[in-house]
């Protein structure tokens, strides 16, 4: 499990390096971490990380994509109002 701990804390870390690379701390920024057959998503709004309460598995694959189909919506939507 140690590196599942590892892609948790890299993924973190991107998601920190994505909020000063655009110089925004009010960017909510979204991440994703997988071991290709488990998937899990988090999000960084300010300096207040969440990971989603639930992992999905690729065995249920219309669920991963409704939740990436989401992640990118919101993503799509902040982009369209200049946050």
């Amino acid at each position: 499990m140690k590196l599942w701990s590892h892609q948790k804390g890299q993924c973190l870390a991107e998601m920190i390096a994505c909020q000063k690379t655009n110089q925004d701390d009010n960017l909510i920024v979204y991440g994703i971490v997988s071991t290709g057959m488990i998937w899990e998503f988090c999000k960084l709004m300010q300096n207040t990380f969440t990971k989603h309460p639930f992992s999905y598995s690729i065995v249920e694959p219309q669920k991963v994509l409704g939740y990436l189909d989401y992640v990118f919506a919101k993503c799509e939507k902040q982009i369209q109002s200049g946050l």
